[in-house]
This record gives C-alpha cells, sequence and structure tokens, in this order.
C-alpha cells in the first residue's frame, strides 16, 4: 500500500475554512475638487495649534512600506470579520 504525498516543493494549498482575501484598493490621482477642498480645509485652520496639526494625518505625505516593496498583497480575515491590528502581515 502507497501513501500519496505532495511532491516536494509544491505549495500547501490555503484550505477555505472561512477566510477571505482582501486586496488593498487601487490609488487614483488627486482630483481637483479634492485639492481646492484640501486647500479650503487648510485656510480655515490655519491658526490651530501645532498639536492640533500633529494629529492630522495626509494620504499623500509618506509612503510607508508595511510589506518592503510596493506589491499588492493579500491578507487573509475571516468573513465578515473587522479589522484586526493583529493581522496586517500577510501569512
Amino acid at each position: 500500500m502507497s501513501i500519496s504525498r505532495p511532491r516536494a516543493g509544491a505549495p500547501h494549498k490555503i484550505w477555505p475554512v472561512g477566510y477571505d482575501g482582501h486586496e488593498k484598493a487601487p490609488e487614483g490621482p488627486l482630483l481637483k475638487k479634492n485639492m481646492k477642498a484640501r486647500l479650503k480645509f487648510d485656510n480655515e485652520h490655519l491658526n490651530d495649534s501645532e498639536k492640533a496639526w500633529e494629529k492630522m494625518m495626509r494620504s499623500d505625505e509618506t509612503n510607508i512600506e508595511i510589506f518592503g516593496i510596493n506589491l499588492t498583497r493579500c491578507v487573509w480575515r475571516k468573513r465578515d470579520a473587522d479589522y484586526n491590528p493583529r493581522t496586517p502581515c500577510p501569512p
């Protein structure tokens, strides 16, 4: 009697046990209407304290590469699950 085993170096299958793959949505260019809205917001908040400005984060300020190179990565999460900070890295 022989035992069937996967060949050496074969990738293991991820079994569908309630997990879905989630990819990052594609980013588009900054539109003129969004630039105008941003300038309006900035002008309205010119007199805010420096601490208030430190709390604000802009999407185009820094390119933080969590996974190393800017590639599309997939994160496996359970179906209907909210974002969990313990699973930001791909498996």
